[in-house]
């Protein structure tokens, strides 16, 4: 970066305090974070040699770009089969279930409310919002793909867009982001870590304007769900994304029930 651009907006402390209460809150959800009680990869193609879960009713195999489950109660499936595609949820009893897609493989999600990590989360502890972790940015196109390792090892292609610089005391730092709807994303670590704060986050960065300025906000820095439920398979950033600055900002850690 070449030179600093000007805020416009100040920190806006009701407003991260709602975006707080929203993440303490859907970290319970049905499809929260705590919720889910496993991920069922299904490599069965036909109904003969489909899969069966302990936990789960029906049998599973995949079909036509999703999931089909087979001799289902009726609390799943009036007709005893359903079909679900990536995206898509299937809501029975005190399961939600939904499907994943990675590599041409796909997954069975499977939510529990009764999940045992519902009742022991109590928060996510964050660092009070500040100023100084709102910070003026500039997005620089640069397409790419780049090869992340998820939780469980797979290595996966990741289409990313460019780089983030931002300053900070007077040095320039920057971050490989990929496109999330309209805004940018980037999955980063730091030296915040030695303080006890989750060894990676994710910062969402507003959608640039015509000249590539936009507003970092470590604020808003938020844990992977892996840091709150081991069973979710997100990825690690990239060596690339480390930044040699300690983020004391944004989300920290889960704390648990007493």
């Amino acid at each position: 970066m070449t030179h600093t651009l000007q805020a416009t907006n100040p920190l806006d402390q009701t407003a991260w305090h709602a975006w707080h209460f929203s993440r303490n809150k859907e970290a319970i959800s049905r499809t929260g974070a705590t919720s889910l009680s496993a991920t069922e990869w299904i490599s069965a193609t036909t109904l003969k040699d489909a899969h069966t879960f302990p936990s789960l009713p029906g049998r599973w195999y995949q079909r036509g770009g999703g999931v089909v489950g087979a001799h289902l109660p009726p609390a799943f499936a009036t007709t005893g089969t359903v079909q679900l595609r990536p995206g898509e949820l299937l809501i029975a009893e005190d399961f939600t279930l939904t499907v994943i897609e990675r590599l041409g493989q796909f997954a069975l999600q499977i939510f529990d409310a009764r999940n045992p990590k519902r009742f022991e989360f109590h928060s996510i502890a964050a660092f009070p919002p500040s100023e100084e972790w709102r910070i003026e940015a500039r997005f620089f196109p640069e397409p790419d793909t780049v090869n992340t390792a998820a939780a469980d090892g797979v290595i996966v292609a990741t289409p990313t867009a460019g780089w983030v610089h931002f300053l900070k005391g007077r040095l320039d730092y920057r971050l490989r982001v990929t496109v999330q709807k309209n805004n940018l994303r980037a999955l980063f670590s730091d030296n915040s870590s030695t303080l006890g704060v989750y060894q990676h986050r994710f910062v969402d960065i507003p959608r640039p304007d015509a000249e590539g300025n936009t507003i970092i906000d470590f604020n808003r820095a938020y844990l992977p769900p892996k840091a709150l439920n081991r069973k979710f398979l997100c990825p690690s950033p990239s060596l690339n994304n480390h930044l040699n600055l300690t983020v004391e900002a944004g989300e920290k850690w889960v704390v648990a029930g007493g």
